[in-house]
């Protein structure tokens, strides 16, 4: 029961880090440092970043 459980809370976390890894990648061209998500570095650190964790 807690196998799969794990494996669907993994899944979630690798999703989270590469929308965070492509944001963050989009935006480091930017002047503005802004990705295509409307947020700033902290908040996108933050939102996708902390819970992956």
């Amino acid at each position: 029961m807690a196998k799969p459980a794990a494996i669907i809370i993994t899944g979630i976390s690798i999703a989270l880090l590469v929308i965070y890894g492509a944001d963050a990648a989009a935006g480091a061209g930017n002047p503005d440092h802004q990705g295509f998500l409307d947020m700033d570095h902290k908040t996108r650190g933050l939102g996708l970043g902390g819970p992956a964790m």
